[in-house]
């Protein structure tokens, strides 16, 4: 460290040279409360690309090295990145800082002084912009205090979007340190005070300029605003500030999801490996039959028939496979796209998955399908698609690609879209709906109950809404009166019910009824029944009720029967013809296969993250599920998008 120290000052003494060769005028005040020893967080404005050599110029005053922490992508460069290191510099990856910030505690509880420029990026306005909490925080674990420094001129000299003036200027260059104080308070509350500490020592130096040198001169580049400069105000540098803020978080949760894909296509190879699925599936297989009567003997297949059955469920399985390896490929043809920084970071997150993939490709080639009899394994690549297609779906050109402006109608299926395993609307869903009315959307809530659910949930979001309810044998408008519904024809009903006898004794319908002309007719039956079976109970009454009625599965695993040409999409395109919308103008989300047909009608078709496969590869794009405000997740930034075009 010592050797290291002493390369560092030599440095610092060729720095010093340079600021003499340039003929800068330095005016320093208030060094002295710099400590000649002990840890300290040295905390300055940054408005010019020589604020770390200018920043170090008190200290050394004093006999003191400062330890900056500075953007990672400046240690890659060759020559310069080695001398970052030997000065004991700090890299930090602005996309995610955690290990910056325990190495800058080390440094400062060690005695050292950290140099951190709170504002992140160079203030293009040259005031004191909102300050992120990072110094307060480190100067708290590491209790030490916080020395403020504030500098006018460097902007000067080289600043974001200027022209280099480094060479003999003899620009005036003012450094004011102020008074250390130990941060004891809420990180928050603290970094406000340091605000204002720092903005008020700014404009100390402000005075001192004008009064040394006269007043500041009208629209150059380098004056504030508020005094006729060229500069941006703060309000206009913020929100692009904003702007760059928002970038770094899209690109940090980026490479957290592909890291998190990674890790599932890990899971499901090790599974595979264990033998996990074929132990699921046959315990499955085991519980069912336990459960079940002993069955009469089936007539022998063909062997014709068994060989076309089999055939057919190696090339569902297949497709399986190749669907989740497209989405994988297009997941990485188009994850770094738009991405201003961090693209490193993406493509090695991006690598990872896909060598994951490849290695879970080449396992499910070589064990072969017929393994594997159940579905879990189905329902597993399942999730590794939709996780896939769900990233890609929130990348920015993805967003707007299909759809721009408001949206005319917004189409959820309450049980499957908007309600949570609490069973209530998440509060971003309920805000993002809100904005899109106001905006001038129109809402479209589908569920597969009755009108008391569409109407308690249309009361949550505080919204009026149109109802598509029982799959769509209902529509009603936002005042509840009715705008279609179809009824059983006492035939039909009788045939249900004779149906529904013939599959078990434990097994029954009830009926859901409608009025119309002074009387109550069929509009659904829902069947009660036993856990289990369901999908061989489906089976039969499909089979038994062809032409007549349809069924209908429901998201709590039951059935539901609807009059015959009766589905969701056919209820949806009702509504929207009330609404006066066409279904170009409508963005939908959907969960149950029941969805399918307002997902590919729409101009955007959204599928849940939970979602079973048929439904996810119908859809143009997937999103959260709604415990995590998938629903907003998809608006916001579509809303966001349409108000920019109109600003």
């Amino acid at each position: 460290m010592l050797l290291w120290d002493m390369v560092y000052r030599g440095i610092v003494r060729v720095g010093r040279v340079v600021i003499a060769a340039q003929g800068l005028q330095m005016h320093v005040e208030g060094e002295d409360r710099i400590p000649r020893k002990g840890g300290a967080i040295l905390v300055m404005n940054h408005s010019g690309y020589m604020d770390f050599v200018l920043g170090g110029y008190a200290p050394h005053l004093r006999g003191r090295l400062v330890r900056y922490m500075t953007k990672a992508s400046v240690f890659d460069k060759p020559g310069v990145g080695t001398l970052m290191r030997i000065m004991g510099h700090i890299p930090v990856d602005r996309i995610d800082g955690a290990a910056s910030f325990e190495e800058a505690v080390r440094k400062a509880s060690e005695g050292q002084i950290v140099g951190i420029f709170p504002e992140a990026t160079i203030s293009r306005s040259f005031e004191i912009k909102n300050l992120r909490t990072g110094a307060v925080r480190i100067a708290q674990k590491a209790e030490v205090p916080i020395i403020p420094l504030v500098s006018f001129g460097s902007q000067r000299l080289w600043t974001k979007g200027g022209k280099r003036n480094l060479g003999r200027s003899r620009t005036p260059i003012y450094l004011s340190v102020l008074e250390p104080w130990n941060p004891s308070g809420s990180p928050e509350e603290d970094t406000e005070a340091l605000r204002e500490q720092m903005q008020s020592g700014l404009e100390h130096l402000w005075d001192q300029y004008q009064r040394d040198y006269g007043e500041f001169p009208a629209n150059e580049f380098w004056v504030p605003a508020r005094f006729g400069g060229g500069a941006p105000s703060p309000e206009v540098a913020q929100r692009e500030d904003n702007e760059v803020e928002k970038e770094r978080y899209r690109i940090r949760k980026l490479s957290e999801d592909l890291t998190v894909l990674s890790e599932k296509i890990k899971e499901v190879s090790r599974n595979l490996v264990a033998g996990a699925y074929e132990a699921y599936d046959s315990a499955q297989e085991k519980f069912a039959h336990s459960q079940e009567p002993e069955p009469a003997p089936e007539p022998t297949k063909e062997p014709a028939t068994e060989q076309a059955q089999g055939a057919e469920e190696k090339e569902d399985r297949t497709a399986m496979v190749v669907w989740l390896k497209n989405s994988m490929d297009e997941l990485a043809a188009e994850v770094s796209q738009g991405a201003r920084e961090g693209r490193d970071r993406i493509a090695a997150s991006m690598e990872q998955a896909k060598n994951n993939a490849a290695m879970l490709y080449s396992q499910l080639s070589s064990e072969g399908w017929e393994r594997y009899e159940g579905s879990r394994l189905d329902e597993a690549l399942t999730r590794l698609a939709a996780q896939s297609k769900q990233i890609v779906s929130k990348l920015p050109h993805r967003v707007t690609a299909q759809f721009s402006g408001i949206p005319g109608a917004i189409v959820c299926n309450v049980e499957g879209s908007l309600l949570g395993t609490d069973g209530r609307v998440h509060e971003r869903d309920v805000q993002a709906l809100r904005r899109a009315v106001d905006d001038g959307a129109s809402i479209v809530l589908t569920t597969e109950f009755g009108p008391d659910e569409w109407r308690r949930t249309a009361a949550e979001l505080g919204l009026d809404t149109v109802g598509v309810c029982y799959d769509g044998a209902v529509v009603l408008d936002a005042q509840g009166e009715v705008l279609a519904q179809n009824f059983f024809a006492e035939a039909d009903a009788a045939a249900v019910e004779r149906a529904v006898a013939s599959v078990a004794p434990e097994v029954s319908v009830e009926w859901r009824t409608g009025l119309e002309g002074g009387e109550y007719h069929r509009l659904a039956g829902v069947l009660r029944m036993p856990e289990g079976n369901l999908k061989k109970t489906a089976s039969h009454l499909r089979k038994e009720l062809k032409n007549v009625a349809a069924v209908v599965p429901t998201s709590r695993k039951g059935l539901h029967i609807l009059p015959a040409e009766t589905n969701k999409g056919l209820g949806v395109f009702r509504a929207l013809d009330f609404l006066h919308i066409t279904p170009a103008q409508t963005v939908a989300f959907g969960a149950a296969p029941s969805d399918i047909p307002v997902l590919e009608a729409v101009g955007k078709g959204v599928a849940m993250a939970d979602a079973p496969s048929e439904v996810l590869k119908k859809a143009s794009s997937a999103t959260s599920i709604s415990d995590e405000a998938g629903v907003a997740e998809v608006l916001n930034p579509l809303l966001d998008a349409a108000s920019e075009e109109r600003q």
